[in-house]
């Protein structure tokens, strides 16, 4: 039996628990249209993790979001992070990124500059020099005087006393150093995909040098920061959202799996297919097969984690609207 869960935003799913815990329905949308957006599944089974973990407050409940551009400016994931924490706690930021790096437009909540020549990958292009990670954007500096930093529009909470960085390991590889306003971050410990770092909450700005330790270190690829709560006491919200990705982001990034399996999300929100279809208004012929076997590298990579397609909603493009029949895979839902 298909069951149905109505929200008042596609993938706001804090808002649901406001409601059912008798809070003030004040940020509700009132132009959220109840009629068009629920969640189909075929058993209440597939939300375990979901429904088991949901409004307990500082219980750790970890969403990683894959999107397209609509999450990377983080204007509706920031949100969603804020609702998300004021029920469960606060465990930290979760994914950022120094978007100067890999010539990006910045988060709502933080910008970022960089010294130095830097390049990158992301995932929606169509050839990638360096490997991508879960957050399906790659920074890469041969360069031993670079560095970056990011400016948050307001300090960060004390709740984000832990930095992850990933990046793969070998003897060519450059060293890290960060700083926290004017407070060195001590490193915690380093193995193959990461270096963590103890890191101490309410800062503003996030600063990384390189460092030559030796004459063999050459290089370093970043492919994802973390900041969060070390004990994960709390929601986390990991925005991995890139502005023009299709649903064949996913398949280009070589480390996804070992850095999803470290970031151990309950839930999986695959929000991406607007990019499919948007600029030849058209479904493609092998789509499906493609949403499907992104579905099992995701799945593959967590499979106790809850997943949750969204679907992609109608646009304009050039001044045209995309035509709403051409945009659905067939009219049923199937599960997957």
């Amino acid at each position: 039996m298909t069951g149905k869960i109505q929200i008042k935003l596609l993938f706001l799913f804090t808002l649901l628990t406001l409601r059912a815990n008798s809070q003030t329905d004040s940020l509700y949308p009132t132009w959220i249209k109840n009629e068009s957006n629920f969640i189909y599944f075929e058993d209440a089974s597939h939300l375990k993790n979901t429904t088991q973990k949901w409004g307990s407050k500082d219980r750790s409940f970890v969403i990683l979001h894959i999107g397209d551009s609509h999450l990377q400016n983080e204007n509706l994931p920031n949100q969603s992070r804020k609702l998300l924490q004021g029920i469960q706690g606060d465990a930290g930021i979760g994914l950022i990124v120094p978007f100067s790096t890999v010539k990006s437009y910045d988060a709502r909540f933080y910008k970022s500059t960089h010294t130095g020549i830097w390049h990158y990958s992301k995932s929606y292009m169509g050839k990638f020099e360096y490997p991508m990670g879960v957050r399906g954007m790659t920074s890469f500096t041969d360069d031993s005087a670079a560095t970056f930093n990011i400016a948050f529009a307001q300090k960060v909470s004390k709740a984000n006393n832990e930095l992850v960085v990933f990046r793969h390991a070998g003897d060519s590889i450059y060293d890290l150093s960060f700083m926290l306003d004017d407070k060195p971050a001590v490193l915690k410990y380093t193995d193959s995909t990461k270096v963590v770092f103890n890191v101490f909450g309410d800062f503003s700005n996030l600063t990384c040098k390189i460092q030559k330790s030796n004459s063999i270190q050459s290089s370093i690829t970043i492919t994802g920061i973390v900041l969060q709560d070390s004990l994960h006491r709390g929601g986390l919200w990991h925005n991995a959202g890139v502005g023009a990705a299709p649903y064949r982001m996913v398949l280009s990034e070589a480390y996804y799996e070992q850095e999803a399996k470290f970031l151990n999300p309950d839930l999986v929100i695959i929000d991406l297919g607007t990019n499919d279809f948007l600029y030849a208004n058209r479904i493609e012929t092998d789509l499906r097969n493609t949403i499907i076997t992104v579905i099992e590298k995701v799945r593959g990579a967590n499979p106790n984690a809850d997943i949750i397609l969204t679907d992609a909603q109608e646009m304009k493009y050039k001044g045209k609207r995309t035509d709403r029949k051409s945009t659905r895979l067939n009219s049923s839902h199937s599960s997957v």
